[in-house]
């Protein structure tokens, strides 16, 4: 079973003070691929890009996905004061464990049918929609900290971001956390939400979006 985990890194730093009359130098945070900048205290509204969103107990989350080019970054917040204040965020690479599965024993994952193909297209076209919904009658609610996926959680196996190949096959970058839970455990939710789709898919086995 995969289950996604959260990656929080060091908050934003804070901007070293300067002699009297010079201006506070910028404040900057780094972080990799996949893992979460935070921004601490006095915090109202966040902005990155074009996207904009409250604060979580007055501190701002800035998310950055696997697939986001590495490079500097501008993000910002508005602070309980009404002031605008901006911070460089640096994105660098995650590094890229190298895990191949030899002697994989469904070999139908390898060498997928054209009859699984068509399945996996279809699949896609249901869970796509749902992944990219954005709430308008009643917007999305995120709550710290986060729960558990499971209870108990075993320990991770640590493949987050691993680089597979499947028989010396390359396939595609695991962006979840597997952690090996048993048959008929319970997966839980880590906060508020709603379940919209429970299915057993092609690539991923059962799924609860």
């Amino acid at each position: 079973m995969s289950l996604l985990t959260l990656l929080l890194n060091v908050p934003v730093g804070n901007a070293q003070n300067q002699k009297a009359g010079l201006s506070l130098a910028p404040k900057s945070v780094n972080v990799a691929q996949g893992e979460v900048a935070r921004w601490a205290g006095n915090c109202l509204r966040c902005s990155f890009e074009k996207r904009a969103w409250s604060d979580v107990n007055v501190t701002c989350y800035y998310p950055v996905d696997m697939a986001m080019t590495p490079g500097s970054y501008t993000i910002s917040r508005r602070t309980t004061g009404g002031k605008l204040e901006t911070a460089t965020l640096q994105v660098s690479t995650k590094a890229c464990i190298q895990k191949d599965l030899k002697n994989f024993p469904k070999k139908g994952y390898i060498n997928v049918s054209a009859k699984n193909q068509a399945r996996a297209v279809k699949e896609a076209a249901i869970v796509n929609p749902i992944l990219s919904y954005k709430a308008t009658v009643r917007p999305a609610v995120f709550d710290l900290p986060v729960g558990k996926p499971a209870n108990p959680l075993p320990k991770g196996e640590g493949n987050f971001g691993a680089c597979r190949t499947f028989d010396g096959q390359p396939r595609d970058r695991h962006t979840g956390q597997d952690y090996p839970v048993g048959m008929c455990e319970s997966a839980l939710s880590i906060g508020n939400g709603r379940v919209l789709l429970v299915a057993n898919h092609f690539y991923s086995g059962n799924s609860v979006l």
